[in-house]
Formats: C-alpha cells, structure tokens, sequence
C-alpha cells in the first residue's frame, strides 16, 4: 500500500538520544487469537473501509495485530505506557510489520498529533479522548469507535458542508475550472505529499466525496516515469491513501472529457460504452452502453442524473512513448505521434451524440451529424443548452433535454478565426488535445492551442459576439463573477472581460507562465508563477509560493475542501515535487515561537544514560562533519578488503550512516536505527523511531 508522508499542526526538530543497551523481552504469545480474531473483525466492519489511517488508543495488542493483519489498514497506536509499547512493538517484529502497516507512537491519548481532517477512523478504549478531539482527527465521514468490554458505540463526523467536486477534467460539463468549494481558503498548511513525485503526460484529475483520481497519460521522458504510463489512481482525498490501481487499455488517449467522479459511481470510458467502478473499492459495477449510439465513445459529461455522449469511429489510438532522457529536461517534440498532426490532432472525432436518464435507463435523444465530423474538443454542455463544433463547418446548439438544435452557424469567417493558426504567440505549443470551449450564459468561449483568435459566440441565437487575438499559446478562459478571466492583456496579463460585448473591465496584473491552466477557488485564481502564483480576489494582489508549483495539465485544483497540487509531469523542479494536498490553516499562529520546554521530550531519569565519547576522528555527522568536508584524519591502511556486510531489511532505502565510539549508525525507510559494532558487524540494539528516516542522524 501507497501511504503519504503525514503531517501534523506543529512541526519541530526530531531529535533523537539513543540508548546503548535495550532489555529483553520474553516471546509474545496471544491471550486469546479468536477472540482476539473477533473482535478485529467487528471492529474492521465498523471501519469500514480497508484501506486508509485508523487510530487505536487502549487496545490490546493482540487485537491491534489483528487490525493490521485483516485489512490494508495503515495502523496508529498512542500508547503512553512504555512496557506496553515495547510488548507490541516485539509482536509486531515478530509478525513482520513494519511502520508501512504498524505505527506504535508514545504520547498521551487527550490530543492525537494529527491534522485536522485525516484519519479513517479512530477507534479507542479511554474516556481520556475526548469526542470534539477525536472529531477533530477524523476526516468527514470518518468513524469513532468506543469500545467497552463487548459493547461497541460508533459515531461518524457528518460530510462537509461546503466542500465541493472536481467531477469533470475541467470541472464541470460547461468546462468552466472554477471550484464550487467554499471550504479551502487562503492561507493554507500541508495536509499530506505522497507519491509519485514524477508521472507521464498528459494527466487528468478528477474529485469527489472525499476521492481524487488520477488518470495518467501515455508518454513518459525519463525512465522514472516510466512504471506510472497508462494508470489510473484512486486516493482518499483527505490523507492520500492509495484506495486502488487501474491499468488503461494501450492507446487510450486520458487528456479529454472521459471520466465523471460521484459519491457512488466513478465513470470512465472504455470503447463503445463506459465502465461503472465502485469509487472506494476500484469494484466492476458494470457496462453502460446506450442503445442507438453507434461507435467508440470519445465523450461523456453528467449533469443532474443524465448522461451525455459522443461516439463514432475507431481513433487510431495514441502510442505509448518511453524516454530516456538520463540528462533531465524534456522537449515538446518529445510528445507522442498525432500531437502535431495537420490541421489538427486525430483523436476524439465523433458523429452521434445521446444522453440518457442514468435513474430510468431510458434514451432521452440521440442526434446525428452528416458531413464533417465533431470535434470533442469543442464540446460543452449549459444548463440547458449543449453546443458542439465541428471544424471547417459549422457550430451547433441543441436542446439538452430534446437534442434539437436550436441555431447553427455556419459562417466561414466565423469558422476561419476559430482554425486561424497562431503566429508570433509566445509560451509553450502546450497539448492540442486540450479544451476548447467554456460555456458561460451569454458566450461560448472559444480558443485552442498554437490557434491565433479567442472567438466569443452568442449562446443565444450562435452570432459572433466579438474575437480577440492571443498574445500566448494558452490562455484558457474562466467565467467568474459573471466575468471572462482571459490571458490576452499587454504581455499576456489576464483582464475581466464583459462576455457579451468583448469589453475589458479591468487587468488584473498577473499572468501565467507555459502551460498551467488557470484555475480558480472561492477566494483565489491560481497559475503557475514561478512557482503557484495565487492572485487574491478580494485583495487583486498576487503572491508567489516558490515551494511548489501547480501540476502541468491540472493546474491547482480546489476540492474536497482542500487544494491539490502535483505530481509533476515535467522537470521544472522547485522545493517540492509529488502529490501534495493542502488545506486551509484557519487560526493557526504562524508567528508563534516555540520553545524548548514546550518541545523537547526528556527522559524521566536521565542518568540511566551512559554518554558517548565523540571524538573529531569519528564520523558523526552527513559527510563527516558540520562544514560537509567529507574527509577525515583517520589513517587508512594502503589496502583494505570486506571484513563483514550488513543488510538492511528487503524494501528499507538506506541513508548515508554515521559512526562513533566504535558504533556505526545507520538506517532508512523503515524507521529503525540500527546499531552495528564497527569491529564484528554484530548489532548491538535496534530502535523503532516510527517514521520514514530520510536525512541521516547526527551523534552529539
């Protein structure tokens, strides 16, 4: 299992003072296993869910065992019993979990050292946790369990009121990227960064009830990519848990309208028809095809309960692209066959569209266009009018709940601006299989990459309302406020622009760099700066988080109450890379200052410690010493041979280790320090620090 780096409210120096010597533990031997075995099992159906973070306070160890072992639970204990902890830590070495499964944490039960909407669930035996604490912790609709003797009493956080979907790839069916989510506002903190830092391209997320999922394109340019081309992620939204895995079929193009999240059905399409996934368990739940709709689906939106779809012909289907770039970087010209096809890309060209009652089954419409074919591209869908555009000639709007069209224009001047190709715009090419349009009330919004024109039509009677000229490649359009947002300002400035008449309101100073898109949230427009460029509405003023940038094709993505950000795609690499989610820091003091006596964790009786003698000779520190030098004075023989090797545990990636006293310090991954006698190789002790131990540990 897939598990995030986790974060907490606070964050500190974790300081480490290690013991020379451990006392040893008899073999542990469970009390009762089926009881221990039942118990599990009626509290892993309270859970419910198999996968995620569940927090155990005051249970047995056999049963926390048992937790671990019945599900692909990621286990947290707080223990503050010290005899305890070491009891189940033994059984958990004797078991073979690791802190991939089992996390045995010290620490007393009232405050649980985790950010505000996490865990899956949280299961405990104390008074001591109080109800709002453990609310706190749970993510919404997560579960809290009090256990007493044999008795059970579950409660579960509600659902957040004013979270919101990202369920289409541009949000929404009218392909307006504009989150309807009122609970992430600025500024934020990390909620969890999880893997993969790099996938392939192009890459389209998708939200919903608390899940985000991934779908990750053909074409990798390093060989790290590789392992991640043609997948489909499933994660909790809340502490990015991967939920399940998909392969896509070999050709299957990901950059287009192919996916629609909900509370209880995912939906992707898969050739003539689209499959039905259980959202939480990656479960089959069946095809949906729609009879009298002929072909390969290249197109689905939902909106209130109906389906529609465009299918026709069989595309040639894109070609996986593996690179080897072992310099960095990556070009555009590194993009798969078809990118650059003339005029445009051959995918996604359909003849038919349908829409279907997904409560009744019952076919609604089905409409047929003769001549040139449509582009799904072009496709968006109002609240009562769909639009199409078939290129070289015409647009059409139809009725959304009949399918009859309502206008069509078919003017060849009209037509021309659309296909103008683009010349002396600046920023990338970016991915020709990116949207098109943007459905607003009074205007279609129309403008597609390496094109020259941004061509508002009216959605009333299909006129022309007004065109502008691109300054960039890319400067995909939002409605907000009842307001365009568009990159085609002095220099490729985003301005306010009337939809109806063209007017520019207002520049608002920012614009975006390469192909980002723009997106935005209740308070914010995001682009990517250098860095994630977030332009406060209220304020107009932009800022620059220089950490992280937004992923290339989802830009910033507002949803499930929190903002997600990443993996890359690409090399332009900031502080941070992979899968990172951010949530809304509320009051926390960023200005506090901490202090020792708040943050240090001292021994009860520090002189059962015997020190270590540290000499400058030793090697106590990453590359020998505090300026990095790494040298040493030590005289080494003029030849040397193996004298004895040691392995760390299959999976555990090592850090650089440290040595001193005639200790050698090592460790990893997996959390344990290990401490190995510099002459023999024996291991003197082990200690479980609970965490993935990155940086090596320095000896003072």
């Amino acid at each position: 299992m897939n598990l995030p780096r986790l974060t907490v409210r606070h964050f500190g120096m974790f300081l480490l003072t290690l013991a020379l010597a451990h006392a040893g533990l008899a073999p542990v031997d469970a009390a009762d296993p089926q009881q221990a075995a039942q118990r599990a099992a009626a509290l892993l159906k309270q859970v419910g869910v198999n996968r995620g973070l569940c927090v155990a306070v005051g249970q047995e160890a056999e049963v926390v065992l048992e937790l671990v072992q019945s599900s692909d639970l990621l286990v947290l204990v707080r223990e503050p019993d010290a005899k305890a902890r070491a009891r189940l830590q033994q059984a958990a070495d004797e078991a073979g979990l690791g802190i991939d499964r089992l996390v045995i944490q010290a620490g007393d039960s009232k405050r649980l050292p985790y950010a505000d909407r996490l865990v899956d669930a949280v299961i405990t035996a104390t008074a001591k946790l109080g109800d709002k604490e453990a609310m706190r912790a749970l993510r919404p609709e997560g579960v809290l369990i009090r256990t007493d003797g044999k008795q059970l009493v579950t409660r579960r956080r509600p659902p957040q009121k004013g979270a919101g979907d990202w369920s289409h790839w541009e949000h929404g069916p009218d392909n307006n990227p504009v989150s309807t989510d009122n609970v992430i506002k600025a500024p934020y903190m990390t909620q969890f960064m999880a893997r993969p830092f790099y996938i392939g391209m192009p890459s389209v997320t998708t939200a919903a009830a608390g899940r985000t999922f991934l779908a990750i394109g053909h074409i990798a340019h390093h060989r790290r990519e590789w392992k991640t081309l043609n997948r489909l992620i499933a994660r909790n939204g809340y502490n990015g848990t991967i939920l399940w895995e998909k392969p896509l079929p070999e050709g299957y193009l990901v950059h287009r309208s192919a996916f629609v999240a909900t509370r209880d059905t995912f939906y992707m399409i898969d050739g003539p028809g689209c499959r039905r996934i259980n959202p939480q368990t990656g479960a089959n739940l069946g095809r949906l095809r729609i009879p009298g709709l002929v072909g390969q689906w290249k197109w689905m939106v939902i909106r209130d309960g109906i389906l529609y779809a465009l299918a026709g012909p069989r595309d040639q289907g894109v070609v996986t692209t593996k690179g080897d770039r072992s310099f960095g970087g990556w070009s555009w010209s590194d993009l798969s066959r078809g990118y650059y096809s003339k005029p445009r890309v051959p995918w996604g060209f359909g003849t038919a569209l349908a829409a279907i009652n997904l409560k009744t089954n019952k076919v609604l419409w089905v409409h047929k266009e003769t001549g040139k074919p449509i582009d799904s591209r072009g496709m968006s869908l109002g609240q009562d009018k769909l639009v199409l555009y078939c290129p070289d000639q015409h647009l059409r709007c139809l009725d959304a709940k009949t399918g009859k069209a309502i206008w069509t224009n078919d003017e060849k001047d009209v037509l021309g601006l659309i296909e103008q190709p683009g010349e002396g715009l600046s920023s990338t090419p970016g991915f020709r299989s990116a949207c098109l349009a943007v459905f607003t009330p009074d205007a279609v919004i129309i403008q597609g990459q390496t094109r020259m024109n941004v061509v508002a039509i009216s959605t009333a009677d299909g006129y022309k309302l007004w065109h502008k000229k691109k300054i960039t490649n890319n400067p995909n359009a939002i409605f907000v406020d009842g307001r365009v947002i568009l990159g085609v300002g002095k220099g490729g400035s985003h301005v306010a622009i009337e939809p109806s008449t063209g007017r520019v309101i207002e520049d608002l100073g920012f614009r975006k760099v390469a192909c980002t898109r723009l997106t935005a949230s209740s308070d914010s427009f995001f682009v990517r700066g250098e860095g994630t460029l977030r332009y406060d509405r209220r304020t107009k003023k932009p800022t620059v988080d220089g950490a992280i940038r937004p992923a290339c094709n989802d830009g910033a993505l507002p949803a499930n109450g929190l903002l997600y950000l990443g993996p890359w795609q690409c090399d332009c690499n900031l502080s941070l890379i992979g899968n990172v989610a951010r949530c809304s820091a509320g009051d926390f003091r960023f200005a506090r200052v901490a202090t020792t006596a708040e943050r240090l964790e001292r021994f009860a009786d520090p002189t059962r410690l015997k020190a270590l003698a540290v000499t400058e000779s030793d090697w106590s520190t990453h590359r020998s010493d505090n300026d990095r030098s790494s040298s040493t004075s030590v005289k080494l023989p003029a030849s040397i041979k193996p004298s004895w090797r040691f392995n760390h545990p299959a999976g555990s990636q090592p850090v650089p280790s440290v040595a001193a006293a005639g200790l050698i310090f090592t460790t990893g991954l997996d959390g344990v320090i290990h401490a190995v006698d510099a002459g023999s190789g024996a291991v003197r002790w082990n200690f479980p620090a609970n965490a993935p131990i990155r940086m090596p540990p320095t000896i003072a």
